[in-house]
């Protein structure tokens, strides 16, 4: 049977906030668009050897991002069986479900902006604990994905070291048909030995 629904006096929601607003439980919703994610981690080229290695990888937020349209995400919380939700990102409305408000004389407005006036409604920072870019979590295949490097050619030399080139003709000994020193591999394989060599413990910064 469905839970009966109550009309609650605005009042009476005021006065439990002013009571107990700090034992009011506020949970955030809908906000995967808020975390960062790795956006770019360029491979850098020794401009004698050809020699690539990683140094850094770059992460950015999604709001910084014009093109994506961003969900905020919402922030719950209950009082005397009334839900609030309103937007993470500003606090300029909200909705309720279950238990109704009896506004009675007060406007719906002038409601809410004394409801915010009572209790710490959390409001969106980037820069939040809960935020961060997790470093711990970037998997080689991560890496792999993100890398840009402006040589189109790769090869492994003599000592394993990838290696990266304009065209095949740029890489020294290298004749159709003729042994070299170095292996061509593809594009992808190059990645993932990169990723695999300088990706444990690479830094990365907010670009």
């Amino acid at each position: 049977m469905p839970e009966k629904i109550k009309k609650v006096k605005a009042a009476d929601i005021l006065a439990f906030a002013a009571k107990h607003k700090n034992k009011i439980h506020f949970e955030i919703t809908d906000d995967e668009d808020l975390y960062p994610i790795l956006g770019s981690v360029p491979v850098e080229v020794d401009s004698d050897t050809h020699k690539c290695s990683l140094s850094s990888g770059y992460f950015y937020y999604r709001e910084n991002d014009c093109k994506d349209s961003i969900s905020f995400g919402s922030c719950e919380f209950e009082i005397l069986g009334v839900h609030f939700s309103t937007p993470y990102d500003s606090h300029d409305s909200f909705s309720t479900d279950g238990n109704e408000i009896d506004y009675g004389e007060m406007d719906e407005d002038e409601f809410w902006e004394e409801l915010q006036n009572l209790i710490d409604i959390p409001l969106y920072d980037c820069f939040d604990d809960a935020y961060e870019f997790d470093a711990d979590s970037v998997s080689n295949m991560d890496l792999v994905y993100a890398m840009e490097c402006e040589y189109s050619v790769f090869a492994i030399d003599k000592d394993g070291s990838v290696c990266a080139f304009d065209d095949e003709s740029e890489i020294p000994g290298y004749k159709s048909g003729e042994d070299t020193e170095y292996k061509i591999i593809d594009r992808d394989k190059a990645f993932r030995i990169l990723a695999e060599r300088d990706g444990p413990g690479l830094d990365f910064d907010l670009g």
